[in-house]
């Protein structure tokens, strides 16, 4: 009998242990409080109790949309919409580098892109736009790569002077 239940006892830990990592995502695992692996897509096994998922990261291009109000140089109230598509390439990386990716993506795009137009003209703004976004990407790029994240592309959809 208690052989039966040692075995029951090893069959259910076997499949507690047992995890699925779907396409396009990755997890971060952490045993005991401190990092131990990535598990890629697909079937994985976990010690339970001492191991769990910290955080689960895509792998899949992820798209920010931010429409944004900004002061020109000459002082002409501007919106501008900003898609942004991005790229986790070292999930580790994008967990234990950065507080929050996505939002302090978010926030450092705000305030490059404030920078880069508080020091443009509306005239310039509006014949520089493929400029614009190659100093944003370039720059951009130089201060996520600590993050493991690159940017793949950033697109100007609109830009329109608001009236008063």
């Amino acid at each position: 009998m208690e052989k039966w239940i040692i075995i029951g006892f090893i069959i259910l830990f076997f499949f507690l242990g047992l995890v699925v990592v779907p396409q396009k995502e990755e997890w971060i695992i952490e045993r005991l409080g401190r990092f131990s692996r990535t598990l890629k897509p697909g079937l994985n096994f976990i010690i339970p109790y001492i191991e769990y998922v910290k955080a689960k990261v895509p792998t899949k291009d992820i798209i920010y949309i931010e429409p944004q109000k900004i002061f020109t140089k000459d002082l002409v109230k501007i919106e501008v919409d900003i898609i942004v598509f991005i790229k986790v390439k070292s999930s580790e990386k994008a967990v234990y580098e950065v507080e929050y990716y996505p939002l302090d993506i978010e926030y450092l795009l705000i305030s490059t892109f404030h920078t880069l137009i508080g020091n443009m003209t509306l005239e310039e703004v509006l014949k520089n736009r493929d400029k614009i976004k190659l100093t944003l990407k370039k720059t951009m790029n130089k201060k996520v790569k600590d993050w493991g994240i690159i940017i793949n592309s950033i697109e100007i959809q609109r830009i329109e002077p608001i009236k008063k």
